[in-house]
């Protein structure tokens, strides 16, 4: 288990995930990615390449239940959030709440 934490905090460094994730980000917008890296767990055990489920998650349009002010930091984060799924060795519901504790909370 601690090699996994080291691996996925290099992961974090070395992406720049980490310091995307740095400031804390709004609660609808975190909520919807985090539903977004459950989708790309699933997208993963389909065998869908990770560039693949970039795209195709990128190209759904922005949830509904997103105010407009929180448009620009879902679409820029939810790359980010796909690749992070991907390399994350959890459930897809361990996952969506991982992504959306450290989204909140900013670290």
């Amino acid at each position: 288990m601690k090699s996994k934490t080291i691996a996925l905090s290099a992961f974090l460094v070395v992406s720049g995930i980490g310091s995307a994730l740095a400031a804390p980000g709004p609660e609808a917008a975190c909520q919807a990615l985090s539903e977004q890296t459950r989708e790309a767990v699933a997208l993963k055990k389909q065998g869908l390449a990770v560039d693949k489920a970039v795209a195709q998650l990128s190209a759904q349009p922005v949830p509904g239940n997103i105010p407009s002010a929180q448009h620009d930091f879902y679409k820029t984060k939810l790359p980010g959030a796909t690749r992070f799924a991907y390399m994350g060795r959890m459930s897809g519901d361990g996952m969506a709440q991982f992504y959306l504790k450290q989204c909140l909370q900013g670290s």
